[in-house]
Parts: structure tokens; sequence; C-alpha cells
């Protein structure tokens, strides 16, 4: 069942609980309101109709929403992106420009998914294709400014070549999907995020760029915000 979490007057929590077994507080789809409203990620397809549930139970307009950041391009972050913008219908797609030509054309991701995870990718059902006209591609150092915050890109490779981290300056938040790994609030324990293939020094690399920001919280994709983010992102990579 979908839950909603406000972590902060701008800032909320979704869990968009696919209908798979053990994946209730698995896929969170955080949803930043700062003048501007924007989305980090949306799940998979099979997903999309509980994220708009979300949405309306925190009064959310789909329409109303100006951008979607993309951490990285895996099914279970971006798998839905074509879907959901049916409804989604004004929101920008930011994205690494290794990223972009597969949403636009998902054919070679979509069979690349299902010989990875198989059945996973077919439960986690088609990934639809986006408008060119609706992506940007986004850069290291590029900026996108919401009104009352700037979101900063940063390419964090490893978990995946193409991922990105998302930096809201004003409070200190980093979106890292799952470049820092993945995060179990309830005994507040890190875990690997080390998909095939996996490289290693790119993560160590990211990471490093990482621990030198200035950071109040770590927003995890999988799943929940954390505070301490320099002594997590440290053990994580140790």
């Amino acid at each position: 069942m979908v839950e909603s979490y406000r972590l902060a007057p701008n800032l909320s929590l979704i869990d968009v609980a696919p209908p798979l077994p053990g994946f209730d507080r698995f896929i969170g789809i955080y949803v930043l309101e700062a003048g501007q409203i924007a989305l980090v990620d949306v799940g998979p397809s099979v997903s999309v109709d509980n994220l708009i549930s979300g949405l309306r139970e925190l009064d959310i307009n789909p329409a109303d929403i100006s951008y979607i950041f993309a951490t990285h391009i895996h099914m279970d972050h971006a798998g839905g992106i074509g879907k959901a913008i049916k409804q989604i219908s004004n929101a920008k797609i930011i994205v690494h420009e290794r990223g972009g030509p597969h949403l636009a054309d998902p054919t070679r991701l979509w069979e690349d998914s299902q010989r990875v995870l198989g059945e996973r990718a077919l439960q986690y059902q088609r990934i639809e294709p986006v408008p060119e006209d609706r992506i940007i591609i986004a850069k290291e150092g590029m900026s996108f400014n919401l009104g009352e915050t700037e979101i900063e890109v940063f390419e964090t490779p490893g978990h995946a070549s193409h991922h990105l981290s998302f930096l809201d300056r004003k409070e200190g938040r980093l979106f890292a999907g799952e470049a820092a790994g993945t995060y179990i609030g309830e005994v507040d324990s890190i875990r690997l995020a080390t998909p095939p293939p996996f490289n290693l020094e790119p993560t160590l690399t990211s990471l490093d760029k990482l621990v030198d920001l200035s950071l109040v919280s770590l927003c995890y994709a999988h799943f929940g915000s954390a505070d301490q983010p320099l002594d997590k992102m440290r053990y994580y990579r140790e």
C-alpha cells in the first residue's frame, strides 16, 4: 500500500510499494516543493499508479510538477517515466547524457533489463518511451533553480556508469540514488549497492567527491533520509 511521509515542510517521501512481495519501503520517490515542484526518480512502470496516488495524498496535482530528476535509468528508478509523464504532463526529465537516448528509445534498455533481471523485469512492466523534447541532458556542475532553492548536479558513476546525484544546496540535502549504497532505516544500517556491471574505482572516486560536500542529510532511493551523512558515506566507502 502506498504511503507518503512528510520529512520536512518542503520535502516528502513516497513509498510507491510495487505490488510484489517484499517491496514495502524499498523504492522511495522524493517530492521537493521549493517554489516549483520536483521529483527525484519515479520508480518502475508497475508502481506509477501508486506514485500518482501518493502525490494526491500530498495534495499535489501531477500536472504542477516541473522536473523529474533521474538518478539513473535502472528500471526501479526510471522505468516508469514514460508512463508517468502522461499524467505528470509538464515535467522535464533531467538525466545523464548516457541515459537520455535510452529513455527516448528504451528498446535496448528493456532487452538488457530482461537479460539481467529476468522475471523481475517483467514484474516491473515494460518501459515506455519519453519524448525527446521532454529530456534535458545534465552534466557535472549544472544547476536548476526551483525558486526557493537550486539543485546542483554531480556525476557519481560506480553503481551505474550514468549515475547522477543531486544536491539541494540551501538545505544541505543530497539525493544520492544508490551512489552511497542502500539504507535500512529500521536498524540504521547500510548495505552494498553493487549490481553487475559494478565498477569499484569510480564508486570510490564518487564517494570522495560527495564526502567533501557540506551535507546535513542523505536521501537514499532505497530507502529513506538519514542524518550523519559523512559518517555513513565513510562507512560505506570502507
